[in-house]
């Protein structure tokens, strides 16, 4: 597979959180910048910025969005112990680990 295959290090994370959002370009005219604004955004920022490089780890909504899809991929779901999340807190975090 392409996660054995392939060395991660020196790669960034991955953090994925489901939820409502606001996508759109913002500012005025002198500035604006096409973004995404609401909780699951700045969620899916912090477990990204927590996330080891080549690391996948998603938040419980995500999880339990997708968790019987994973169950037929070679990949194994590990709850693990949340870091405290800047703004947010500790959540329920599962990690995402290829099995082949």
């Amino acid at each position: 597979t392409i996660m054995r295959s392939h060395s991660f290090s020196g790669l960034q994370g991955i953090g994925i959180a489901t939820g409502e959002l606001v996508v759109g370009e913002f500012g005025c005219s002198l500035r604006s910048d096409y973004t995404v604004i609401g909780r699951a955004a700045n969620l899916a920022s912090r477990l990204c910025s927590v996330a080891q490089g080549g690391e996948v780890l998603v938040a419980e909504a995500t999880y339990r969005l997708v968790h019987q899809a994973l169950g037929t991929l070679p990949v194994l779901c590990t709850p693990m112990e949340s870091p405290p999340l800047k703004g947010i807190g500790r959540v329920p975090v599962f990690k995402i680990t290829c099995t082949e």
